[in-house]
């Protein structure tokens, strides 16, 4: 367009001057030392016009041929790209359909002529995976990170992931330690985390994280009541089943408050206490749980209390009977209490109900015990043997 305006331009003056030239008729006379060249000025004119243009178009001609090599490049690059995002589009969708061979193929293929190699590496890290093939996974996560260095994140959080999927889980763990070096506040590398050492059941560990998960909002509040009151018993019976009294309090000691009135921690925290022997200290706080708010689980575990003397707990589970004659795990807990004060044929009443409500096999368990301490050796065998077929079909 610029040299379609230049050419009519020039036609235009070119124009003018010639009807100038024929009304007014001149000469223009050229010399240099002692040879001279005259013309007419119309012949002059023309010829300067077409010098301009022959120099116009020689500079546009090398122009060109200047800018040419870029261009060719330029459009083979571009083709370039276009062919390696079509392969990864070609690789992805034979990874949705499921054709894990053909799509590791097509991404490994195309990943070495385009812009997209980091995520056509990536996706065929997980194609090989499905395969099973963990040393062609790793090396194409390898060639990811060598061709994106400032996606070290993004690589690792996927092979931490598949090493997740194949249970490699000290592989992961050791993946996702690293990253925190890396990008400590990370919240996809925290989750990550957090969700593995649930996995390994690394308490101790995921005790420490709960906070920054938390205030960081890295998990949803139903997720973090989740994980808190798993850790929280996790960490109960992990220091119970050490013995260790002292620790077991002091942990206690340390629970947020939201956590001490959990129904499933305050059973894990008593029932850790019966073990270590401290029924006198779980009675109490099983009590007032219960007064505060009913729950089986607190009264299956207020069954398995072991006192010094039993009454006021028979006292206890009668009263709450007027109210929760339904309970299964109450009446076990009444006839445990009356066998323990030697009411023989209360306890087993008693416990004859909470089997009616609910057959247990902790129940036919603790029936069996009172029938052999009455004498009763074939109904006591009876009892076991019927309290163990419940637990073989689960």
């Amino acid at each position: 367009m610029r040299v379609l305006f230049i050419l009519l331009a020039v036609l235009l003056v070119t124009a003018v001057v010639t009807l100038l030239a024929l009304n007014n008729p001149g000469y223009v006379m050229l010399g240099y030392g002692k040879t001279s060249l005259e013309m007419p000025l119309i012949d002059f004119l023309v010829i300067l016009a077409g010098a301009f243009l022959a120099f116009y178009f020689l500079v546009r001609f090398l122009t060109l041929m200047r800018k040419t090599p870029k261009k060719l490049r330029g459009l083979r690059e571009k083709k370039q790209i276009n062919k390696s995002r079509k392969g990864l589009t070609h690789g992805l969708i034979e990874m949705a359909e499921g054709n894990w061979a053909k799509a590791e193929k097509q991404l490994v293929s195309s990943a070495k002529t385009g812009d997209t190699a980091m995520l056509n590496y990536l996706a065929a890290a997980h194609s090989a995976e499905r395969q099973n093939a963990s040393d062609r996974r790793d090396e194409y996560l390898r060639l990811a990170s060598e061709t994106s260095p400032d996606a070290r994140v993004a690589v690792g959080l996927t092979q931490a992931e598949l090493q997740i999927r194949q249970k490699q889980y000290e592989e992961a763990l050791a993946s996702l330690q690293q990253l925190e070096e890396i990008a400590p506040k990370h919240p996809q590398v925290q989750k990550q985390l957090a969700k593995l050492l649930y996995q390994l059941q690394d308490w101790d560990r995921l005790y420490e994280m709960l906070p920054g998960l938390n205030k960081n909002q890295i998990i949803t509040t139903e997720e973090f009541n989740k994980i808190q009151k798993d850790v929280a018993t996790g960490l109960i019976e992990q220091t119970g089943q050490t013995g260790d009294a002292a620790g077991l309090d002091e942990l206690w000691k340390n629970l947020p408050k939201s956590a001490k009135q959990e129904a499933e921690i305050i059973a894990a925290y008593t029932r850790q206490l019966i073990r270590v022997g401290g029924s006198e200290r779980a009675e109490p706080l099983l009590r007032k749980s219960l007064n505060h708010q009913w729950d089986d689980r607190l009264a299956a575990v207020y069954g398995l209390l072991q006192l010094n003397n039993p009454k006021p707990a028979l006292k206890q589970t009668e009263k709450w009977l007027h109210d929760h004659s339904d309970s299964a795990d109450l009446l076990m807990a009444a006839a445990r209490f009356s066998a323990q004060a030697k009411l023989w044929g209360q306890a087993r009443s008693l416990y004859q109900e909470s089997l009616n409500l609910k057959p247990q096999p902790r129940t036919y368990a603790f029936m069996g015990e009172l029938l052999e301490t009455m004498g009763e050796a074939e109904a006591a065998r009876t009892a076991y043997q019927t309290g163990l077929k419940l637990v073989t079909q689960g």
